[in-house]
């Protein structure tokens, strides 16, 4: 007898070759939005907005620089404008299926709980050294299961003593 394994809200995980994000893509439940800033001023913030629906949200967020930098992630944060709305796109461009999640940025937020701080450890001299990341190596490394209903604020600030580059992007499933 096969023992089925289940996620928390009782779905039974397929049997397959492939991982479980993966699946999530082929059933047209994948989610990604992303943003890219090409000149973020040494010292420089940028941060993100995003809330969740009712669903449980399986979220593996992804930083790419080209240089030393800091990454926050508060839950519960206090949002007082609402700024510019992602484009959230399904990985599988076979389904017109919609995320519940919203996000943006440039929104105007601060306060919440952090539950998650990191580091990118680059040349603060900021000589240019190429790019440096931080975010999972596996798809379950860097996952955070968010909670319903709740808003969240990522927060990046350029550590550098010049301009970077600064690449966010996460990839997410409900449940």
């Amino acid at each position: 007898m096969v023992n089925e394994v289940r996620t928390a809200v009782g779905n039974v995980l397929p049997s397959l070759g492939i991982d479980y994000t993966h699946w999530e893509a082929h059933k047209g439940k994948l989610f990604h939005f992303g943003m890219r800033n090409p000149a973020l001023a040494a010292a420089a913030t940028m941060q993100m907005v995003f809330t969740t629906s009712s669903k449980e949200v399986h979220f593996h967020p992804h930083i790419n620089t080209t240089g030393p930098a800091y990454q926050d992630l508060y839950e519960s944060a206090n949002v007082s404008s609402a700024g510019n709305v992602f484009k959230i796109s399904n990985y599988n461009r076979n389904f017109t299926t919609s995320a519940g999640l919203t996000a943006s940025y440039g929104a105007a937020a601060s306060d919440g709980d952090v539950i998650w701080t990191s580091m990118i450890v680059g040349n603060t001299a900021g000589a240019a050294k190429g790019d440096v990341s931080v975010g999972g190596t596996n798809d379950s490394s860097a996952e955070f299961i968010l909670k319903p209903n709740t808003t969240y604020r990522a927060q990046f600030v350029n550590a550098a003593y010049t301009q970077m580059q600064v690449f966010f992007h996460c990839y997410f499933y409900e449940e």
